[in-house]
């Protein structure tokens, strides 16, 4: 019974829900922040995302008439869950709660199917913004996607070889290998990888130069245009909490850190490093780009990221 009552806790404090949910909104009100000093406006306080979040969550939600009810509803939840569950196989300066041979290939789909939940919601409203912003959603998720497998399986096989394998699945397996041997981003075979999965960043977060799918002043916010009250204030919530989860698989991929006996340090350490992240691969690139065309961002996912993804697993196929 204590062993279940512990995997509950992890899921609604830490790493799951509360911890995700205050880190996400906390980075998204430093990252508002920054860019607005960057660009030299006084800027929202780092407090305003929880702000949003508890106003948008005591407003009327409106029901919309059209709409595919059931899935319309269920959407921002989809992703809280995906979120949710997907942090339960990140090691948040500890072992991660669920373990297992096939861990970043669960990794990968729950992220995968965070972005779906955004496709879902947009595509059950009578919107044809948000029917635009879904599909947008699709070509870019698609997009770099493709990236993605691509350097969770070079980081598979990296780890794999290095302990005599093929390939090791197991995402706690491939810290300790970091531990032991070296960050992965210390390695030069594996820095393209890395700089592709920091490129994906903008568009898996809807930031510039590849924040196409709400575009609020082309498609007035996109599959989002219809949502309103409690469940536009859970898609905010998501979304903030995306973040977290994006930085976390990236640092535990390529740049993890030795724990000490102390959860509370681990966690905060390993957050810092996550915030990092964030900043590089997202809040400067916001800051001075601008947005591209759908297509644009396609075609750059489909060059650019995936090549890099490709040219680390060739280096890794050869044994560098």
């Amino acid at each position: 019974m204590s062993e279940i009552l512990i995997k509950l806790l992890n899921v609604l404090i830490f790493p799951g829900f509360l911890y995700t949910a205050i880190v996400g909104l906390l980075f998204y009100g430093i990252h508002m922040k920054i860019l607005a000093k960057i660009q030299r406006r006084i800027g929202p306080p780092i407090s305003q995302p929880f702000k949003d979040f508890a106003k948008l969550m005591l407003k009327d939600t409106l029901e919309i008439e059209g709409a595919t009810g059931w899935l319309f509803k269920l959407a921002p939840l989809i992703m809280i869950v995906a979120i949710v569950i997907a942090m339960m196989f990140v090691p948040v300066g500890m072992s991660a709660v669920f373990t297992g041979p096939g861990a970043i290939i669960v990794l990968l789909y729950l992220i995968s199917a965070a972005a779906v939940g955004i496709i879902l919601g947009g595509s059950a409203s009578s919107s044809p913004y948000s029917v635009v912003g879904a599909s947008r959603e699709l070509a870019l998720m698609l997009s770099y996607d493709i990236s993605l497998v691509v350097i969770f399986v070079t980081v598979a096989l990296k780890a794999g070889m290095g302990l005599g394998l093929t390939a090791d699945f197991s995402l706690m397996d491939i810290v300790k290998y970091q531990l032991e041997h070296g960050a992965f981003i210390t390695n030069w075979v594996m820095i393209p990888a890395f700089l592709a999965f920091m490129m994906i960043i903008p568009a898996n977060l809807g930031l510039p130069p590849f924040d196409v799918v709400e575009a609020e002043t082309e498609i007035a916010g996109g599959p989002m245009a219809e949502y309103t009250g409690k469940r536009l204030g859970l898609f905010y919530l998501a979304n903030a909490m995306k973040i977290v989860l994006l930085t976390s698989t990236i640092v535990a991929m390529f740049l993890p850190s030795p724990t000490t006996g102390n959860i509370f340090l681990n966690a905060v350490c390993f957050t810092i490093k996550a915030w990092l992240i964030y900043f590089i691969g997202g809040t400067l690139v916001a800051a001075f780009t601008g947005r591209r065309r759908i297509d644009q961002a396609v075609r750059f996912y489909l060059t650019v990221p995936l090549g890099l993804s490709i040219l680390s697993f060739a280096l890794v196929l050869l044994g560098l």
